[in-house]
């Protein structure tokens, strides 16, 4: 997993699907990013527009993009209590894998070890990257600006080697 802020740089992502995470659940081909701000969501051609001979192409194949994972864990308690949250945090976990663990611990509700845990409690992983991203942006009153990949919006993104709507029930 790949995760940053492009300031100062003209981007377009495509070639792989773009899981915008936002109230519609749109799943796009191609994402601009100019000077760290999202300016173009859509199809290729679409976005293709907003091209200049500054303009870095960042070819996904074989993976996704999606907003960066929003640490919403300042205030654990609460946003348990308010929002079924489940820390991924770094303070839980050290590495990528164990975040990506945890998140389908979350939606199947089994550990790795097999045993399920309050099966009632499963969540799609569309829920689970909502809690992760826009969720918790709201949580912290940053969701107007951040953690949906939607026009004018920062650009944190991250780079995943699949798309996690095809793989999060697979272990």
């Amino acid at each position: 997993m790949l995760s940053w802020r492009p300031a100062g740089q003209e981007l377009i992502f495509y070639g792989g699907p773009i899981l915008t995470v936002n109230n519609a659940g749109a799943v796009v081909q191609a994402l601009a990013v100019r000077d760290g701000v999202i300016v173009a969501v859509g199809g290729l051609d679409q976005v293709m527009q907003q091209r200049t001979e500054r303009t870095v192409m960042i070819d996904l194949p074989g993976g996704a993009l999606l907003p960066g994972f929003v640490g919403a864990h300042e205030h654990p308690t609460l946003s348990a209590v308010f929002s079924g949250a489940h820390d991924l945090s770094g303070f839980c976990h050290q590495r990528n894998v164990q975040v990506w663990s945890a998140l389908r611990t979350a939606i199947t509700r089994q550990t790795d070890s097999g045993r399920v845990l309050n099966a009632s409690q499963a969540i799609d992983v569309r829920q689970a990257l909502r809690a992760m991203t826009i969720n918790a942006a709201y949580q912290l009153g940053i969701d107007s600006e951040a953690d949906s990949l939607e026009v004018g919006k920062w650009a944190d993104l991250q780079i995943v080697s699949a798309n996690p709507y095809e793989v999060a029930g697979r272990r």
